[in-house]
């Protein structure tokens, strides 16, 4: 996917002139628009495309660079580094930050579109999350239907509703700090631990991966004397106290079979798929891997909800 990105923003930068300009003791090729241009004002802004390999340079041009009010200038910076895209407007001061992996048609769609026709309209497109959140909601309200028709132990229609969707909003809360490195350091801790299950690496007390979920979430509850819980189980994980899990009761009489969680190659189909066009079950963890649902506004849409 880099090499992709890549390809589509150097042929579309080739249609604009070259300025090189000095950021922090360091040369950078400017790629001027005409378009965010005004002689009169001394004004002269474009594109800024930087392959970064070191997070100090990522870390300058996202926080710390502040273009200069005259003169030639980065109008909008476009950063790979590490698997990831960060664009950046500095006028506005907003960014996004996308994984490579989880980029999809729609958005290479929105960049070239930026990227060619480069108006205030296409270039804040870029950074208007609602095409996201409302792909995101349409492969939730799947992943939902999934566990509710597979899920045992709970009576009543109105129970289990109640249950799947305090359960969903605990599991999002905890991919959310599993971003923040909070289990195991592990971004990836809970398709981690269901692989594990899947090949008996855990403990046999565990027999499944809702029994292990039921295992991790006891642990992260009870153990408030100390800020860090470890063992062969769970790994090195953060305490984080009972809040996140008092909507819901994890009884020991339900189930939840391991389809409902994880299926190999599935995060693939979500990202390629218009979600309205996905045709299989959701699996819960693949859903949560299809989008960079913890950065930008999906967040604020999905754990405010």
């Amino acid at each position: 996917m880099k090499f992709e990105i890549s390809k589509l923003i150097e042929k579309e930068l080739k249609n604009y002139s070259k300025k090189d300009i000095k950021i922090s003791d360091k040369r950078y090729t400017l790629h001027v628009v005409p378009e965010l241009c005004d002689e009169d004002l001394n004004i002269f802004e474009g594109f800024l495309f930087v392959e970064a390999d070191n997070k100090s340079e990522v870390s300058y041009l996202k926080t710390r660079y502040k273009p200069p009010v005259s003169g030639y200038a980065s109008r909008i910076g476009i950063i790979l580094y590490d698997g990831h895209l960060l664009l950046k407007d500095y006028r506005k001061n907003k960014h996004i930050i996308k994984t490579l992996k989880k980029i999809n048609k729609t958005f290479l769609n929105k960049l070239k579109k930026a990227l060619s026709e480069p108006s205030d309209e296409n270039l804040s497109k870029l950074f208007d999350r609602s095409d996201v959140i409302e792909e995101f909601y349409i492969l939730y309200k799947k992943a939902r239907e999934y566990l509710l028709k597979n899920i045992k132990g709970i009576p009543g229609e109105e129970k289990r509703e109640e249950f799947v969707d305090n359960f969903m909003m605990q599991m999002l809360t905890l991919w959310y700090l599993q971003e923040r490195r909070f289990f195991n350091n592990d971004k990836n801790y809970f398709i981690t631990k269901f692989k594990e299950s899947k090949q008996k690496k855990l403990s046999g007390e565990v027999k499944n991966y809702y029994g292990f979920l039921t295992y991790f979430f006891e642990k992260l509850s009870d153990n408030l004397d100390s800020q860090y819980y470890e063992d062969k189980i769970v790994g090195k994980v953060v305490v984080i106290g009972p809040a996140v899990f008092l909507n819901g009761e994890h009884s020991k009489a339900i189930s939840i079979p391991d389809k409902c969680f994880y299926k190999e190659g599935m995060t693939d189909i979500l990202i390629n798929t218009p979600p309205k066009r996905v045709s299989q079950e959701v699996p819960l963890l693949n859903l949560f891997e299809s989008r960079d649902w913890t950065e930008g506004n999906i967040d604020e849409f999905v754990l405010g909800a």
